[in-house]
């Protein structure tokens, strides 16, 4: 049922067309049921609580985000970028829950403090929905024209945060040459953001 989702039916759906926006929510509420599930699963590991607590809350959050000013998140969604309607679906919900534990007064299972390794380097002001998936989508670009070893050094500096020394040993490399590929990739990403904030820049205005 998923895959015979596209940007332009959901559109449709979305104005009342195809089936409507029940016929679309049907869809994804077992979807955002099932993936809140798995990324509470960590969560709930650490705090030693159970996911299913959380679970259908979660859940009904996701889908309202979703579906809020006539599905303004669910239209951002662009399969050309590589990501299935479960991917992109599972970056809303992943989110959520970081945004959910990321303050105390927040955080649901507050008897425990959140480490920060776990919230991803979310910027402090907490950036909006809609900018945090431009990022990835700008990130995933980014990566896409990277060789398999610089994607391989990407996961293991930014993603799994190892230090260079680490990641020297791993990849038979020295450390000078880890810290080299590190501001080279940072220039090329910087690069990129700034050619995507200009060419939006010129849409809005157009």
């Amino acid at each position: 049922m998923q895959a015979s989702w596209t940007p332009g039916s959901i559109a449709a759906a979305l104005e009342g067309r195809g089936g409507g926006p029940d016929g679309l929510a049907r869809t994804l509420l077992p979807l955002t049921i099932e993936l809140a599930g798995r990324e509470l699963y960590p969560w709930g590991s650490f705090y030693r609580r159970q996911p299913a607590e959380l679970r259908n809350d979660v859940a009904q959050d996701v889908l309202l985000r979703l579906f809020a000013n006539d599905g303004r998140v669910l239209l951002t969604w662009d399969p050309q970028l590589g990501l299935s309607l479960r991917s992109f679906v599972k970056r809303v919900i992943r989110y959520h829950v970081l945004q959910l534990f990321r303050t105390e007064r927040g955080n649901p299972w507050r008897n425990e403090p959140t480490p920060v390794e776990r919230l991803e380097q979310l910027d402090l002001e907490g950036p909006e929905l809609l900018h945090q998936l431009w990022l990835w989508q700008v990130r995933d670009q980014l990566l896409e024209r990277e060789s398999s070893r610089s994607r391989d050094l990407y996961r293991a500096l930014f993603v799994e945060q190892q230090s260079a020394e680490e990641v020297a040993r791993e990849h038979d490399m020295t450390c000078d040459a880890v810290y080299q590929w590190r501001a080279r990739f940072k220039q090329r990403a910087a690069k990129v953001l700034r050619q995507h904030e200009s060419n939006a820049k010129e849409g809005s205005s157009s």
